[in-house]
């Protein structure tokens, strides 16, 4: 197949983000035929590549190539949604214009059109009298009903002539009355979302409680979301504390979906400031390495300077954690030297001694990191006090003190359940404490103890630390076939993270795979280190 006809089927299937990538590789690095006539083709892919889909890496080889991208102005009646099936995953852009009766789009299944009538249905009990012609950007085949939700917000957005720009997405069904109906296929549409549009926003049923992080929306009713949508945000400073609120109560996953909406506002640079590094943080809790590189980025556009201590801290933090999650510890420690002169006041110390902590783990620097562990615990206010002994315990495991680590544990639990914290907040740090717990216990060998740790653990939500529960659980049921999988049902995203894949690596080592122990002590990082070493060293 020529590059042209790999292009032009991208194209056809609903695709031109993966067009694009073809024809840009084979611009770098194909045959000097291919690299010819990638030249002429990619100026013309590159208008069909929606913004949404415009990472950084690609804008940054787009400007690389000499390739002029041009912003398109937003369409009224045009909202895409994700299609998922046997022709492949791909988002389809549904079309509405204003006409004197309902017209579909041909070759519609009898599903598909019920529910795209619903859905116009319920549009109209937003603006009443209105009909719409219908049609689509495809014609691949594409199964089920989950296009009503795009169907209505696109009729919407055609009756009230407000374009909603290609950074809005939608699935789910809609009653005639706008109730929001479950959809299946939620983790290959999270796949195509995070692969083909990662700047979108994914407005999804409200009974998508599982799906917990930036980017995408849960709704119940088409009013709402319109709301949502249409309308600029009444109280700013009040949805400012909103966010603040959820973040002091631990639901930081909640917060981060609030600040990511908050973000189109019209926010002064020290608001935007703190809602950059709250999602950071947000990103670094996924372990997305897409979300964290964007939001590093959009936070060094903005800048800290001139912001309070605190928010300077939490900044350079979450910047030095993303760096130990890419197990790029000279990169983050030259982060850490150059503010280490500077005077830090109240807990703004605490966000730099503790990610400083990773770095000196990752480096193999045990007596360092739990000296820096120390120094929290004698600085930390009482709310924070339990985060930092929790802290400490992971350290002790680290210097070989495991009695040191429990007592540690123990009076974190005993801080955690009495510094009048809010209850989520309490939740969430107890998730991390019991891990601690957990793997002092099984240092002691007392393995009956560890797992009863582990089946009575709150309900945190969000991978961290989750995935670490599981793998801890593998490793002490001696059981490899958990830890596949638990492998397995992890976002692909999250299987990008180097030091989730690390983390894998070293629970299959330690339970016998040598190919796993080989692929992780061949990581440069580990270079002339025993498994048990390099599993020391890393952090988490």
């Amino acid at each position: 197949m020529t590059l042209r006809e790999r292009v032009a089927q991208q194209i056809a299937s609903g695709r031109p983000e993966a067009a694009w990538d073809v024809a840009a590789l084979a611009r770098m690095e194909g045959t000097p035929r291919e690299r010819f006539y990638a030249g002429r083709l990619l100026a013309w892919v590159c208008g069909q590549v929606p913004q949404a889909a415009w990472t950084q890496e690609r804008a940054a080889l787009a400007k690389g190539l000499h390739i002029d991208r041009q912003t398109p102005a937003p369409e009224v009646g045009r909202v895409a949604f994700p299609a998922v099936g046997p022709a492949g995953s791909r988002f389809i852009t549904v079309r509405a214009d204003l006409a004197e009766h309902d017209h579909l789009p041909v070759g519609l299944t009898q599903q598909q059109a019920a529910a795209a009538r619903a859905a116009l249905d319920a549009a109209r009990l937003v603006e009443p009298n209105a009909h719409f012609r219908l049609s689509i950007s495809t014609g691949v085949p594409w199964n089920g009903a989950s296009w009503g939700f795009a169907v209505a917000l696109a009729a919407l957005s055609a009756a009230s002539m407000r374009a909603l720009g290609d950074r809005i997405v939608a699935t789910g069904e809609v009653s005639p009355h706008g109730r929001i109906g479950d959809v299946g296929d939620r983790r290959d549409k999270m796949t195509l979302l995070a692969d083909a549009r990662p700047r979108a926003r994914m407005y999804v049923p409200d009974t998508w409680q599982d799906v917990q992080r930036p980017g995408v929306i849960r709704c119940g009713t088409l009013e709402r979301a319109w709301d949502m949508l249409a309308h600029p945000v009444a109280d700013l400073d009040k949805a400012l504390e909103e966010v603040s609120r959820l973040e002091r109560d631990g639901q930081w996953l909640d917060a981060a979906v609030k600040a990511e909406l908050l973000l189109d506002q019209p926010l002064e640079d020290s608001e935007r400031a703190r809602l950059l590094v709250l999602l950071h943080m947000a990103a670094n809790h996924l372990a997305d390495p897409a979300s964290q590189q964007r939001w590093s980025s959009k936070l060094e556009e903005v800048g800290v300077l001139g912001l309070d201590d605190v928010v300077v801290a939490r900044a350079i933090g979450t910047r030095v954690v993303s760096l130990v999650d890419d197990l790029a510890p000279d990169e983050a420690a030259a982060i850490v030297e150059e503010v280490a002169g500077r005077t830090w006041h109240g807990d703004a110390i605490l966000h730099i001694r503790g990610p400083t902590a990773l770095v000196r783990t990752l480096r193999g620097d045990f007596a360092g990191a739990l000296e820096l562990r120390q120094q929290n615990v004698c600085a930390a206010s009482e709310a924070e006090r339990a985060r930092c002994l929790g802290d400490l315990a992971d350290a002790w495991l680290r210097v070989g003190e495991p009695e040191e680590a429990l007592r540690s544990a123990e009076k974190a639990f005993t801080c955690s359940r009495s510094a009048g914290r809010r209850r989520g907040y309490q939740v969430l740090t107890e998730a991390y404490l019991i891990l601690y717990k957990a793997r002092a216990l099984r240092a002691l060998g007392r393995d009956d103890e560890a797992l009863t740790e582990l089946r009575e653990a709150p309900g945190a939500r969000g991978p961290d630390p989750q995935v670490r529960w599981r793998l801890l659980e593998a490793e002490i049921h001696g059981d490899q076939g958990l830890v596949e999988a638990r492998w397995k049902v992890l976002p692909d995203w999250m299987r990008l993270s180097p030091i989730v894949g690390a983390l894998f690596e070293r629970t299959r080592a330690r339970l016998g795979d040598t190919e796993a122990e080989t692929r992780l002590l061949a990581n440069p990082l580990f270079k002339d280190l025993t498994l048990q070493e390099a599993a020391r060293r890393l952090p988490y």
